[in-house]
């Protein structure tokens, strides 16, 4: 579990560049995400404590200061550490645009930034405290806030180059081949009725054999990562739309209103509906 503060941001004025939400998370020993994918780019800034993140088959230790980020439909997972867990602000962007400012300021395709300055990550943190405790703010002002946070990123120079997510993959074994595919149908057709016994069949091998594979090599149960993936998906639709719970399940995969609500509140320790609640509190 973790403690979460988040606001959702509707600025709508640059349609190619778009900040979607921002918030803060205390993270209990051990709490993690994923593996999973975020429908937006999100930039993780750490504050204090360690954690770890993974992405395809690198990890990365990470501590005050540094950055990491994530890329719209990109599977990762980050865990905080046991003995001294983080805490971590982030911002949500999104538009046409988007991937090319970024890249512009240093921030590409995989990236850790390294130890930003204490004054920076200080001047961040500000930022979006005021933000939050400042709702008269308009359109323009909280765009001109966003957009230093990502200048003061370009100006501390401590960006550290991570070589491409290639350079770490090795050639993948007959194994490894059911398991990415496995993880792509997951990705691209997680609203529909998957279980183990359908993926196994479509992949023409034994569903134990699958099964063990697959528990391996990425640490969970396939049935578990299937229902991590979808409730991670219906997070967004909980503070971005007015639909209803219930229909929010059926249309992330969930064919029971009960057993999503049990699956969410294992996850999160509460439920949708308080979720929910907690986003506009």
């Amino acid at each position: 579990m973790e403690k979460i503060e988040m606001n959702r941001m509707d600025l709508t004025i640059w349609k190619d560049f778009q900040f979607k939400f921002f918030g803060r998370s205390e993270c209990q020993p051990l709490h993690y995400y994923g593996p999973g994918t975020k429908p937006y780019f999100i930039i993780h800034f750490v504050l204090h404590g360690k954690g770890i993140f993974k992405i395809g088959n690198a990890s990365y230790s990470l501590s005050r200061g540094d950055v990491f980020l994530i890329e719209p439909n990109q599977m990762v997972f980050y865990q905080a550490d046991q003995i001294d867990p983080w805490a971590y602000v982030w911002i949500g962007i999104d538009g046409e645009n988007c991937r090319q400012l970024l890249q512009s300021i240093g921030l590409s395709h995989p990236i850790v930034v390294r130890s930003l300055s204490s004054r920076v990550l200080s001047e961040i943190d500000l930022i979006l405290e005021k933000m939050n405790t400042q709702p008269e703010m308009n359109e323009l002002m909280k765009n001109g806030q966003l957009l230093t946070i990502l200048g003061f990123i370009q100006s501390d120079n401590y960006v550290e180059d991570v070589r491409s997510l290639s350079a770490f993959e090795h050639h993948l074994t007959n194994q490894s081949k059911y398991v990415e595919m496995c993880i792509a149908i997951i990705k691209e057709r997680y609203t529909e009725d998957l279980s183990v016994n359908n993926l196994a069949l479509e992949l023409s091998i034994n569903r134990s054999y699958l099964s063990q594979l697959f528990k391996k090599q990425v640490g969970t149960s396939l049935k578990e990562y299937i229902n991590d993936f979808r409730v991670s998906m219906c997070q967004e639709l909980l503070y971005s739309t007015s639909w209803s719970i219930e229909e929010i399940a059926r249309k992330v995969g969930f064919n029971s209103l009960s057993y999503f609500s049990k699956v969410f509140k294992k996850k999160y320790g509460i439920s949708p509906s308080h979720y929910r609640k907690k986003r506009y509190d």
